[in-house]
C-alpha cells in the first residue's frame, strides 16, 4: 500500500498505524499463536512528500487524523468509528483473505469497499467518492450502534446478541 502512494504522489496519505505496531520489540499474537518481530519503514516512505507517517503522536489518538482524512483507508480498527462521526467514504483491505462477510467483527466493513488485492487500490480509491451515496446510511447505523448515546448504555448495546449490529449487515 505505501508503495502505491510513493509511485502516486496526486494523491496524500496519513499513515498513522497502531500506537503499538512499532513500539514492542516482540508481538505476540494469540489469535492464531504465534510469534513476529515488527517491521522497519524504509525511508523511501518517510522521504515521501505526500506521505505523513505518525507512529504514535497524540495526533494519531485524538481524532485529528480520522477528522483530516478524505477518504478511510485500512483494514480492522476501532477508529473507522471515530471517522464515521462525519461520513465520508472508505476502503477495507482484506490483506489476510478473512471470510468477513458473516463475522461480526468485521461489520465495518459494510461502510465501504474491500479489497482482497493490492492491484485494485487505485480503482477503489478513485470510485469511493462516487459510491459514498450507496454506503452512507449503513455508516450512519454503524456510529449510532457504535458511539451515539442512547437510553441503553453503548457497552451494553455492544454486548448484547440480539441487537444487530447494523440494518443492512451481511450478518444479520
Amino acid at each position: 500500500m505505501l508503495d502505491f502512494f510513493v509511485g502516486n504522489p496526486d494523491y496524500n496519505l496519513i499513515f498513522a498505524p497502531h500506537v503499538m505496531l512499532f513500539e514492542r520489540p516482540v508481538v505476540i499474537s494469540i489469535d492464531k499463536l504465534r510469534l513476529d518481530w515488527p517491521g522497519r519503514l524504509e525511508s523511501k516512505y518517510w522521504d515521501a512528500p505526500n506521505i505523513h507517517i505518525d507512529l504514535g503522536s497524540s495526533a494519531s489518538t485524538d481524532m485529528s487524523y480520522t477528522e483530516a482524512a478524505d477518504i478511510y483507508l485500512g483494514d480492522v480498527s476501532s477508529q473507522i468509528y471515530e471517522f464515521l462521526n462525519r461520513p465520508r467514504p472508505c476502503v477495507f483491505l482484506n490483506s489476510h483473505g478473512f471470510d468477513y462477510a458473516s463475522d461480526p467483527n468485521f461489520a465495518h466493513w459494510t461502510a465501504g469497499e474491500v479489497i482482497d488485492d493490492p492491484s485494485l487500490l487505485p480503482a477503489a480509491l478513485a470510485q469511493a467518492p462516487f459510491d459514498h451515496r450507496k454506503y452512507l446510511e449503513i455508516q450512519r447505523a454503524l456510529f449510532a450502534h457504535s458511539i451515539e448515546l442512547t437510553e441503553t448504555r453503548s457497552s451494553e448495546r455492544a454486548g448484547d446478541p440480539a441487537v444487530p449490529w447494523c440494518p443492512g449487515w451481511r450478518g444479520a
